[in-house]
């Protein structure tokens, strides 16, 4: 009897060890990959946040100009901030919109002839919605009004022809977000500042005046805007923001025990330097509650930004 190997079989030795070889070279071009990723340092400038909770002095450039930002030394120093404006008047001409039922609960707005903003031809944008008398002010001020605001019942808005409502949130997402009211968890839906200004075609356009009182909200769109579309701030003439600060994690401590710096004093600082980084000046503050302070900064738009 004769033996004879097919031509399949002669080549199936090769294949296996050429399959061999190869799962070898992948194997190794892998680990290699891993070792350089483990190995060599990471050469990405630090995040804003941890260069200032380092006590690291940042530095960005806007407009092509170098501005530093600093880390807050102290919860005072937070604390002074608000009374800056009271030192030093940076408004002669303000006014109360929202002023109703002897409380003051009005925004104060700048009608300095710096800021331009003038009856029927401005426009505003409110994020959260409190008794409504904010918005009907500038509505009847001639002022087209976009107010958003996700968990009041529908507004008549017969009586308020320049006003339009939208059932949205603030955050830094596109999504829904829950909140607690009367003990039952409620959703809906939030957007970010970026995607709100697109869908209303209002990204080239001015903003006489950017109401925020969302509770919480504020540190979601200052995180937001100035990490993703700083540029935005630009087409925004004055700004106003309630701030639900809580109280400072010092208060009260056991003796002996060190105080430390806030966390959302440390962050609000930060963003406050970012404001006048790009030009925003602080024109106004008042405490409302213990832990709650309004601001309003405003920044005069020079003619070849408009």
């Amino acid at each position: 009897m004769r033996w004879s190997l097919s031509p399949q079989l002669l080549l199936l030795p090769v294949r296996v060890r050429k399959r061999d070889v190869n799962y070898v070279v992948i194997t190794s071009l892998i680990m290699l990959f891993v070792l350089i990723l483990y190995t060599v340092p990471d050469q990405r400038p630090a995040s804003l946040r941890a260069q200032l909770e380092k006590g690291e002095e940042a530095v960005r450039v806007v407009d092509g100009r170098v501005c530093s930002l600093t880390s807050l030394n102290s919860d005072s120093q937070f604390l002074d901030y608000f009374n800056i404006t009271q030192k030093d008047p940076a408004c002669k001409n303000w006014r109360k919109f929202g002023q109703k039922d002897g409380r003051d609960k009005a925004k104060y707005v700048c009608l300095d002839d710096a800021y331009d903003i003038k009856a029927n031809r401005c426009l505003v944008l409110s994020i959260g919605v409190s008794k409504w008398a904010f918005e009907e002010d500038f509505d009847h001020f001639g002022c087209q009004v976009y107010a958003l605001e996700p968990l009041q019942e529908p507004r008549d808005l017969s009586k308020l022809p320049n006003t339009r409502v939208l059932p949205l949130g603030l955050a830094s997402f596109v999504g829904q977000q829950m909140a607690e009211i009367d003990g039952r968890a409620v959703f809906y839906k939030v957007t970010r500042y970026k995607t709100l200004l697109q869908h209303l075609g209002l990204t080239r356009s001015l903003v006489d005046y950017l109401s925020v009182d969302a509770r919480g909200s504020e540190l979601d769109l200052l995180e937001d805007v100035f990490a993703t579309c700083p540029d935005l701030v630009h087409n925004v003439k004055q700004f106003s923001m309630r701030l639900y600060h809580g109280p400072s994690e010092n208060e009260n401590l056991p003796p002996g025990v060190p105080p430390r710096i806030t966390s959302t004093f440390s962050f609000l600082w930060t963003h406050f330097q970012l404001l006048h980084c790009h030009g925003f000046q602080l024109l106004h503050t008042r405490q409302l509650e213990p832990y709650v302070h309004e601001a309003v900064w405003g920044r005069v738009v020079n003619r070849s930004e408009r």
